[in-house]
């Protein structure tokens, strides 16, 4: 597992989860806003 330390990265990566329907456990879509 990669440790990803930029933000922007972190959010574009989170962003594709939730568009690919698998968001991490416990993750707030509206929090990235």
């Amino acid at each position: 597992i990669a440790v990803i330390t930029d933000p922007d990265e972190v959010k574009k990566i989170l962003k594709h989860l939730i568009k690919t329907g698998k968001p991490p456990p416990g993750l707030d879509p509206s929090s990235l806003n």
